[in-house]
């Protein structure tokens, strides 16, 4: 039996797979090393491994996830996932790697995440060549979801924000407990990025339609651009439920910038399935 693992800092989606055949299937948070505390990501693999079925033995473990692009997030994950699964072969590797595998198998092109945060690189025959700097929510993750909340809410505070949508935002949520809820928030970016519904209920709006555009063209400016510059390609793949959702305005970003939109996925697991069914 083989496991893959598909984490984003939100959550973790891990099917298991005999003979090509799914025998199991788990969502738990995700587990992000930079962002989950070691006691709470040795919580959710003992879970795991509790509701495994016994009937198989596990061989393999592909991990790809955010926070695991270097050797020390990518170290945490493989000691945590090693202290339950001794005996098994552990891959860990970024989560920049299924997004190129799904978006481009063994081809070559401009892979972006578009989720909670945001990340980029240049994806060529299975392995990251380049990756644009990725600062996090605080400076940067220009086009996530984090980002797009973070816009709103200062539009809001600094009433920039339509009175349409201010009286629809404030029965929406609890304005006086926004700023102590996201600084004492154990995650702000996904505090942040929980805001999207809100930017999604009300598409088509003007405000909301600028707001959304502003944030993907910076996220070409600052990140998609650089890379196409230098390895001169003109096409990109995005993964990731912003990413997704908003697919028809990043197309509008790519006409702007002079790239290609090649496809848009939602979740990588699919995909990421059929590559190591081989």
């Amino acid at each position: 039996m083989i496991g893959v693992v598909d984490s984003g800092s939100t959550k973790a989606h891990w099917v298991f797979l005999e003979k090509g055949q799914q025998v199991a299937e788990f969502f738990t948070i995700g587990l992000n090393p930079n962002s989950t505390s070691t006691d709470v990501m040795l919580h959710e693999i003992r879970t795991i491994k509790a509701n495994m079925p016994v009937e198989y033995d596990l061989n393999s473990l592909y991990f790809y996830g955010s926070g695991c692009l270097g050797s020390h997030g990518a170290g945490i994950v493989n000691g945590a996932l090693n202290l339950y699964f001794p005996k098994v072969d552990i891959t860990v590797e970024s989560d920049l790697v299924a997004a190129g595998i799904a978006l481009y198998g063994m081809g070559e092109g401009i892979a972006s995440i578009l989720g909670t945060g945001a990340s980029c690189c240049y994806f060529c025959k299975g392995k990251v060549v380049a990756v644009a700097p990725s600062l996090g929510y605080i400076l940067g993750d220009e086009g996530s979801g984090s980002f797009l909340g973070k816009r709103l809410l200062k539009a809001y505070f600094y009433n920039h924000m339509p009175a349409d949508l201010v009286d629809d935002f404030k029965e929406t949520c609890d304005n006086k407990q926004l700023l102590f809820d996201l600084y004492h928030s154990s995650s702000p970016a996904g505090y942040l990025a929980s805001f999207v519904p809100f930017l999604i209920k009300h598409r088509g709006h003007s405000f909301v339609d600028d707001l959304v555009f502003k944030a993907f063209d910076q996220f070409f400016l600052f990140v998609v651009n650089p890379l196409c510059a230098t390895y001169k390609r003109k096409n990109i793949g995005v993964v990731g439920s912003i990413g997704f959702e908003f697919q028809d305005v990043i197309q509008r970003a790519v006409e702007t910038h002079g790239v290609v939109l090649e496809q848009t996925i939602q979740y990588p697991m699919e995909k990421l399935l059929a590559f190591h069914r081989g």
